[in-house]
């Protein structure tokens, strides 16, 4: 995968203009979930994990451990792993924003037919992008 975005003075402006994701927050966080559309999981699965990265991650803690119940038949979990970017203005030196990219996901989807059965059918889910080591710091 090929991790190059159009980048502008402004967090809004450069989500929109990649189709990233923008955190509510006033620390102007962007995510790029697109490592999400190489597995096979369902929507719901990723609006938990997008939920809980949204929630947790930050430049200190670029680990997400997730998991949710969904009904007694149907469970996920997982850990996702994130690369920053971080995007900062040439003439102040301050940072304008960050890219928090999904680059490592393990997720686990958990069925039962039944109620009365004890265990889950468990499917393991991977994806991994190695590219994204050679990614440095961005000044505009």
């Amino acid at each position: 995968m090929e991790y190059k975005y159009k980048l502008f003075n402004t967090a809004s402006k450069t989500a929109k203009e990649n189709n990233l994701i923008l955190s509510r927050d006033k620390d102007k966080k962007m995510f790029d979930f697109s490592l999400l559309d190489t597995i096979k999981i369902s929507e719901e699965e990723k609006e938990i994990i997008k939920k809980y990265a949204l929630k947790y991650v930050d430049p200190a803690f670029k680990k997400s451990m997730y998991g949710e119940v969904f009904s007694y038949l149907h469970n996920c979990n997982g850990i996702a792993l994130y690369h920053i970017q971080k995007v900062f203005s040439k003439n102040t030196g301050r940072r304008l924003y960050s890219i928090f990219i999904l680059t490592k996901i393990k997720h686990y989807t958990n069925r039962r037919k039944s109620i009365y059965e004890e265990c889950y059918d468990s499917v393991e889910y991977k994806a991994d992008n190695q590219k994204i080591e050679s990614l440095i710091d961005i000044e505009l």
